[in-house]
């Protein structure tokens, strides 16, 4: 059922409107054949769809950009406030030992061939894993070499008491 309004407009009509204030106006006249105005239809959304594909592939490597230098900029502020709380203390804060001990603490930032924490962890994760596989297989060479030596003494026994029974 298709919807009109008092000039007989219908749904397709409407969307048709829309498109055209999203996209800009265009004369839909000039499609006179009804798959040529589809496929322009069509091809407007998905122009829109890769459009907004753009745009978030712009704003995500922008992000990750800030991202990377975000430890730098946080040094950065916290060096300028000092500054800045420094340049309002009076001369007699300034020489109070208290606010000034007489060391320096010099925060550095890690370089950047530095594996990250979550890299660090990896990696110790892996050595750890390779650890459990050498002591896992060390305890079933031990385990073979027990049942072996319990076999070898199970025939020993039978061998030295063949009257007695000895129950495996």
């Amino acid at each position: 059922m298709l919807l009109t309004d008092s000039q007989n407009a219908t749904v397709l009509a409407g969307l048709l409107t829309t498109t055209m204030a999203m996209v800009g106006d265009f004369e839909a006249g000039n499609y006179e054949d009804p798959l040529a105005l589809v496929l322009f239809v069509v091809f407007l959304f998905l122009m829109i769809i890769v459009m907004f594909n753009v745009l978030i592939a712009i704003v995500s490597d922008r992000y990750n950009e800030v991202m990377e230098t975000a430890e730098v900029e946080v040094r950065k502020l916290r060096a300028l406030m000092i500054v800045q709380l420094q340049a309002m203390m009076s001369e007699s804060d300034k020489r109070n030992p208290e606010h000034f001990p007489p060391y320096l603490e010099v925060l550095q930032a890690g370089s950047a061939e530095a594996p990250s924490e979550m890299g660090e962890l990896r990696e110790r994760m892996d050595k750890m894993d390779e650890k459990v596989d050498r002591v896992t297989a060390l305890l079933e060479a031990q385990r073979d070499a027990a049942a072996a030596d319990t076999a070898d003494i199970m025939a020993l026994l039978k061998r030295l008491a063949p009257r007695e029974t000895v129950e495996d």
